[in-house]
C-alpha cells in the first residue's frame, strides 16, 4: 500500500526561478518528479539505506524509455 504526503512550502526565489528553469529545459521533467528526485537524493546522502529510496531516485532520474508501442 502507498501512501502519500503532502505539504505547502515556500520556497525561495533562486530556488524556485532554478527549478522553472530546469524544468523549462526538460520537458520530460515535471515539478511532482522534480521534488521526489531531490528529497530521495537528500536522504541518501544524509545517511538513509533504503533500497525503495534509492530506486525512486533511480527511476526518478534515470526513467525508462518508452517503446515505440508504449507510447501510442
Amino acid at each position: 500500500m502507498s501512501s502519500v504526503v503532502s505539504f505547502i512550502s515556500d520556497v525561495p526565489a533562486p530556488i524556485k526561478a532554478s527549478m522553472e528553469a530546469f524544468i523549462k529545459s526538460h520537458p520530460n521533467w515535471d515539478q511532482h518528479r522534480f521534488i521526489q528526485a531531490a528529497i530521495a537524493k537528500f536522504l541518501i546522502q544524509n545517511g538513509i539505506n533504503s533500497s525503495s529510496i534509492t530506486r525512486l531516485y533511480i527511476e526518478n532520474v534515470f526513467p525508462q524509455k518508452l517503446s515505440k508501442r508504449e507510447m501510442l
